[in-house]
């Protein structure tokens, strides 16, 4: 899976899929994650991706697009899509999760 990519790459994935994971077995009820460590991790994507979409996409390079350019670029539109909505319900399930184990 992480031939022939750059090590920036591979954090990138790395960090993705370690959030979809915490995501499955939060929803799943698997185990139990606090939420802060899902904030930490999405904030982390947030300034990765931030990050790489002004360093790669600045007014004084000349663009092209490559699979991962692709990749980024879809993430940040799902990003914007849904992080009020997914987040916010994350954030209220958790902390209802939480107040009734107290």
């Amino acid at each position: 899976m992480f031939k022939n990519i750059e090590l920036h790459q591979k954090i990138y994935f790395t960090i993705l899929y370690l959030l979809y994971f915490i995501y499955f077995i939060t929803f799943t009820k698997v185990y139990y994650i606090n939420p802060i460590y899902l904030e930490i991790f999405e904030t982390i994507n947030i300034y990765y991706i931030s990050f790489y979409l002004v360093y790669r996409f600045n007014p004084f390079s000349k663009i092209y697009f490559n699979n991962f350019d692709k990749q980024i670029i879809f993430s940040t539109g799902l990003l914007l899509l849904f992080s009020n909505t997914i987040m916010n319900f994350v954030k209220i399930y958790m902390l209802e999760k939480l107040n009734t184990k107290n």
